[in-house]
């Protein structure tokens, strides 16, 4: 059971890391080279997500995986 819980918050942990670091490193190189300014979204109108989505469209695979996401029903 301790090893359970211990994997599960560190792979956990480690894995939300990883992608923050990815992903802002990707965002990040994109718009110091000129090629995307993902902050433009937000400053039109204010909508934090709709500056994530656009942000996820960007990347490779990017548009597959939010159309999977978008036709999701709760």
């Amino acid at each position: 059971m301790h090893q359970i819980i211990l994997g599960g918050y560190v792979f956990g942990i480690g894995s939300a890391l990883i992608s923050c670091i990815v992903l802002g490193n990707y965002s990040m190189g994109m718009q110091l080279a000129g090629k995307m300014y993902f902050i433009t979204p937000y400053l039109e109108n204010g909508d934090k997500y709709e500056m994530l989505i656009y942000q996820a469209k960007t990347e490779p695979l990017g548009k597959a995986n939010i159309k999977n996401v978008e036709n999701r029903t709760i």
